[in-house]
């Protein structure tokens, strides 16, 4: 959504001016034609640092909180009118509240509930949609809403564990960065003056003094804040363009073995997850493999688990297809195919998204261990080859002057 700033005059003539969050401009003379408002100026409002960086402030954890607070209060016997005003009086933002708002005006205009979340892809994705709209038909929205919040928050959770993952190999090398800077910018000037006399000078020494100058000069400085904005901003911006190249970078690094073993393993626990809770919710069975595999970034796998959709709607089963795809070990084959015979696929589904789910946590914690000490070891070369260049430099020097 776009952030206006509007200014209009009320039904008693009075002049206001207001910040509103709409798609385009054409919804903001909407609600204000509604209103029996009389527009006189709508503006784009340019976005501060914190708001680029922010993105939109409609995440997908606050997607979350969002869902699993509306099914609260239909759980607690709520209609969805009354809970939609609850929930937009405690937004934590103005684009939430201009969401929900947006929401509950198409409600009270006659759509369905499904049909207005369908107009936000950008924040709904086709499984919350399905499942509202099974919840709604069937009349278990609020039940429908409850699984719906726990994959979602199966789903944030999977998510913030990599990134918690993520933060240590991040401080480690920040903190070799830094160390290198200081030895650049305090210690190597001092061995530049010790050296400043002595001609014919190694080349790896002529390296690391020309290194340290360029970092004490105004272009060096200038050229390092320059390197850590850019990095923060590609690191936190919500950006599209930003997304995407956040994506393609990530393609690059999901190609190293461990990586890509540990991408592979989250796909199959997400898969599993969405396809517990499409079957719990009562879709059949090619409705469920399909929007579980639309929840996966993957297009490889994506397209295998749609061939197996097809195989199933010619009448294979789906333990056999899944089988020649390699998705699942032989053991998680096994459990669908009982689960299949027993009509307990919902069954089957969760035992493999527990099994899964604790080989993510024991894997996660076993690359961790991995990394630790081969994080020491990179920065301790780093800094202790600066080390040694600066010894070797000294001890040159000293046979020179011999």
């Amino acid at each position: 959504m776009e952030r206006f700033k509007v200014t209009y005059l009320d039904g008693n003539g009075g002049k206001i001016e207001k910040e509103m969050y709409a798609h385009h401009e054409s919804e903001i003379l909407e609600q204000l034609s509604e209103s029996k408002f009389t527009p006189l100026t709508i503006k784009k409002a340019s976005k501060s640092v914190v708001e680029l960086l922010r993105g939109d402030g409609v995440s997908k954890a606050t997607i979350e909180t969002f869902i699993t607070n509306l099914a609260s209060l239909l759980s607690s016997g709520i209609n969805l009118d009354k809970a939609l005003t609850l929930l937009s009086k405690s937004a934590d933002t103005a684009s939430l509240k201009s969401l929900i708002s947006v929401l509950q005006k198409d409600v009270r205009g006659g759509e369905t509930f499904a049909n207005t979340l369908a107009k936000h892809p950008e924040y709904f994705d086709s499984l919350v949609i399905n499942l509202v709209k099974i919840g709604e038909s069937t009349g278990r929205l609020d039940d429908v809403l409850v699984d719906l919040s726990e994959q979602l928050k199966f789903q944030q959770k999977i998510a913030s564990q990599i990134k918690q993952a993520a933060i240590y190999p991040l401080i480690i090398v920040a903190i070799c960065v830094i160390s290198v800077l200081f030895i650049l910018v305090s210690v190597v000037p001092q061995l530049s003056g010790m050296l400043e006399q002595v001609k014919d000078l190694p080349g790896y020494t002529v390296a690391l003094m020309t290194a340290s100058e360029f970092v004490r000069s105004t272009a060096g400085i200038i050229s390092l804040a320059a390197f850590v904005v850019m990095t923060m901003f590609t690191i936190f911006s919500q950006a599209k363009e930003i997304k995407a190249f956040r994506a393609s970078l990530w393609r690059v690094f999901r190609s190293l073995p461990i990586i890509n073993s540990m991408q592979f393993l989250t796909m199959q626990l997400r898969f599993s997850s969405a396809m517990m809770a499409t079957l719990r919710a009562g879709l059949s069975l090619t409705d469920a493999v399909e929007l579980s595999a639309n929840t996966l970034p993957d297009e490889d796998v994506k397209s295998k688990l749609h061939e197996i959709k097809r195989r199933i709607q010619s009448g294979e089963p789906l333990a056999g297809s899944m089988e020649e795809a390699s998705l699942f070990s032989s053991m998680e084959i096994g459990f669908i195919d009982v689960g299949e015979e027993t009509g307990e696929l919902t069954k089957a589904f969760t035992e493999i998204q527990q099994r899964k789910s604790f080989e993510f946590d024991t894997r996660l914690a076993s690359l961790l261990k991995l990394l630790e000490p081969l994080l020491i070891l990179i920065m301790g070369v780093i800094v202790g080859g600066i080390v040694i260049i600066m010894m070797l430099s000294i001890m040159s020097a000293q046979d020179v002057g011999l």
